[in-house]
């Protein structure tokens, strides 16, 4: 396990692998197997920190942040299939350092 500060993890459910725990941070990633109890190396990815993560479906969202000193706007899917992040088009209404995440229903809120 490579150590970092301040990594971003998230929950995914996979049918091959079943429940696991990706943490991210600083261009790489690892995956935990809960059922297996090991850990793997997992995808690259960019290089960042003190992103948000939360819970979506049987993945999880990975929002703002930091890469080296810039702060970012950017949201990323975890996608099950390829098994690496994937950006989104949508952006946060502004770049964020440490954002809390927390997924609501669509219906909650009006837009």
């Amino acid at each position: 396990m490579i150590s970092r500060t301040y990594p971003s993890c998230g929950m995914i459910q996979s049918e091959d692998s079943g429940p696991e725990v990706v943490l991210l941070g600083l261009g790489t990633s690892e995956i935990f197997n809960l059922e297996d109890r090991e850990w793997r190396t997992g995808p690259t990815v960019e290089s960042f920190d003190t992103a948000g993560a939360a819970q979506y479906g049987d993945t999880f969202i990975v929002a703002g942040g930091k890469s080296n000193s810039f702060i970012r706007d950017s949201i990323f899917e975890f996608d099950l299939d390829g098994y690496q992040l994937v950006e989104r088009p949508q952006k946060l209404s502004r770049a964020r350092n440490e954002p809390g995440l927390v997924m609501v229903p669509s219906d909650f809120v009006q837009c």
